[in-house]
């Protein structure tokens, strides 16, 4: 826990969580994302736009937000979403969906009409 504190101020992100940390890392090329044996799920635009909050916002308020979904229905869509990538977790769900190339410099271009702008690492502006 010592050195994932370490890591996290060094990169300016104190007080995040591991899901942003992992974004982060894997979306600058710091850690290659894991193997998978498996193509992407067909994800939604909905699925998608709720994949990149939940990459890039540590708090579930800001997950909301930036997905565009009501905060009481937000633990149920991440479980879906986390189900239909076949991921054992988030943190594994953000880490496939680089290994996918949905998140990163490669993901594909949002369409911009599902919620907020996605926070910057550490949560809401």
């Amino acid at each position: 826990m010592s050195q994932l504190k370490g890591v996290r101020r060094t990169l300016g992100l104190s007080g995040t969580n591991r899901r942003v940390l992992v974004h982060f890392l894997l979306e600058r090329g710091f850690v290659a994302p894991p193997a998978c044996e498996w193509p992407a799920p067909a994800f939604t635009s909905d699925d998608l736009t709720l994949l990149s909050a939940l990459a890039r916002n540590p708090r579930y308020n800001c997950i909301a937000e930036a997905a565009g979904v009501p905060a009481e229905n937000l633990r149920a869509k991440i479980d879906a979403l986390v189900a239909k990538g076949a991921a054992d977790n988030a943190i594994h769900l953000a880490s496939l969906a680089h290994r996918w190339q949905l998140l990163g410099a490669n993901a594909p271009a949002p369409d911009g009409h599902h919620g907020a702008g996605v926070h910057p690492p550490g949560g809401s502006p």
